[in-house]
């Protein structure tokens, strides 16, 4: 199967492909990689059964990842080729959350019990490296859509994308 560069996916009601569904998915994903992260926790305070049981449910983790990367993807060429707006900007925080929640609970998992300044600055750190991730992810879409040809139908109601100004 072959990415189709000349189509861009944008938002969309949920009786149609677009990244509104994608999150919601994402959303559902990290309610599970939530939910095994406070299991883990249950599971035992020895850090090595913590790692197994980590290794054992290691989906939670990474399919969360994934599909952040696609939503993140998807995103930016959207609002390369399409331009920015109010909802197009909380969507790119909604992305930087995306990929902060797995990989805090990561964290958590990993580490166990943690103080609250540690608790903190594992926040801070996770919440930077989310952040760079999505920066990323932008840049790679921009370089995408600079060497390839530009969209030119914005999918799924199937709208002609403006021309480059």
């Amino acid at each position: 199967m072959e990415y189709d560069f000349s189509r861009v996916i944008a938002g969309a009601a949920f009786d149609q492909p677009g990244l509104t569904k994608v999150a919601v998915v994402i959303v559902l994903l990290e309610v599970w990689t939530v939910f095994n992260s406070c299991v883990c926790g249950l599971v035992s305070r020895w850090r090595i059964w913590r790692i197994a049981y980590t290794s054992v449910f290691l989906m939670a983790f990474a399919l969360p990842l994934m599909w952040s990367a696609f939503f993140t993807w998807e995103l930016w060429r959207y609002i390369v080729v399409m331009g920015i707006t109010v909802n197009r900007a909380k969507a790119v925080s909604l992305a930087i959350l995306f990929f902060f929640i797995p990989m805090f609970c990561a964290v958590k998992w990993i580490a166990g019990r943690m103080s609250r300044t540690k608790n903190l600055r594992a926040a801070v750190i996770c919440l930077l490296v989310a952040l760079v991730i999505v920066i990323g992810i932008n840049v790679a879409a921009r370089c995408s859509l600079a060497s390839h040809p530009r969209p030119t139908i914005c999918e799924p109601n199937g709208v002609s994308v403006p021309p480059a100004q």
